[in-house]
């Protein structure tokens, strides 16, 4: 028999035909040029079609049919005649011809449908995350879903603070900040433990001073007060006993 994409018209011996470019059939075996039909891809379009008919000899037009792919940002993922379907939100189609649209990756958006691209978090410390603020999700679909890293604090996706900012900051030293900001808070960093430090900007988490020191005097910038951003070594007659951990 014939295989998928070639049919035979007749009995006998005659060979198998293989079907117009961008044309197969859906199964084995065909017996009639009338079996080739659009691949996944591409479509049947009517006004080409339309006119290869109208060249074709009468006894021929009704099988000369005519399949273009699919332009960049829609895709059909079954074989026939049925028209193209836009990408939906939170996705894109780069290219023409194709079988599916591919999720916006993390740290990107399209809100809009049958896009070719998707638009990027306005800055590398904006990302979008789930309801936890921990783990990265694909196929966001607003800008809203760009929030602040965990360690930085600032205004989801384009909107603009309170105090005019739109870029994602640091957590000052003595504070930290956990997990990703949620939905279009902008997030909060937190003051270190009474036990703990942290000298640098920008944290997820503070650390214990090492055996024989303590917290050293607190960053009390901002709202209430700060943590310590450096440990200072216990004086004489005094011990600490403590390792670095997460506070």
């Amino acid at each position: 028999p014939c295989p998928l994409g070639w049919y035979k018209e007749g009995g006998g011996g005659e060979s198998c035909i293989q079907c117009p470019s961008l044309m197969t059939t859906n199964a084995v075996a065909s017996f009639s040029k009338l079996a080739c039909i659009c691949i996944a891809g591409t479509f049947e379009h009517p006004e080409i079609t339309a006119q290869v008919q109208q060249q074709t000899a009468p006894q021929a037009a009704a099988i000369a049919r005519y399949c273009e792919e699919c332009a960049a940002g829609s895709f059909k993922g079954q074989v026939g005649a049925n028209a193209c379907t836009l990408c939906p939100h939170g996705s894109y189609g780069k290219l023409g011809g194709q079988v599916a649209c591919r999720e916006c990756a993390a740290g990107s958006y399209q809100s809009s449908v049958g896009a070719t691209s998707c638009t990027g978090c306005p800055s590398r410390y904006h990302v979008t995350r789930d309801v936890g603020g921990l783990l990265d999700v694909t196929a966001s679909t607003s800008p809203l879903a760009c929030t602040c890293r965990e360690g930085f604090v600032g205004p989801a996706g384009h909107l603009i603070a309170p105090d005019g900012s739109r870029e994602c900051v640091g957590c000052r030293a003595g504070w930290f900040k956990s997990a990703a900001s949620i939905g279009t808070d902008s997030g909060e960093c937190l003051p270190c433990a009474a036990s703990s430090f942290m000298p640098f900007t920008g944290s997820t988490a503070c650390a214990s001073c090492p055996n024989g020191s303590m917290p050293g005097p607190r960053n009390r910038g901002g709202a209430g007060n700060g943590g310590a951003v450096t440990c200072t070594a216990c004086t004489a007659g005094k011990y600490s006993r403590s390792s670095f951990a997460s506070s």
